[in-house]
């Protein structure tokens, strides 16, 4: 069977923690009315979100591919997914 590298999927914990830091930003300036890091604004949150959604796309992707095929050999879908990315 083929395995998920973990270096490979370092970009979805990164999009993962700058959605996650945008959006405690946007939290707390609504929370508190200030904001700790910049002031609220769409294009960082969209930027964000948008990035967050190939995220999810590829992690659904994978589950999904090795669901499905898990009597296949897996390494060339996670090679493919991770070139193509």
């Amino acid at each position: 069977k083929g395995a998920v590298y973990p270096q490979k999927l370092i970009g979805n914990f990164r999009g993962f923690f700058a959605w996650l830091i945008d959006g405690m930003n946007s939290f707390l300036d609504g929370l508190l009315g200030n904001s700790l890091l910049h002031p609220p604004n769409n294009a960082p949150s969209i930027i964000t979100g948008f990035g967050m959604g190939l995220c999810l796309a590829k992690i659904v992707f994978i589950l999904f591919n090795y669901t499905m095929w898990q009597n296949e050999i897996l390494m060339t879908i996670f090679s493919y997914i991770c070139i193509s990315m």
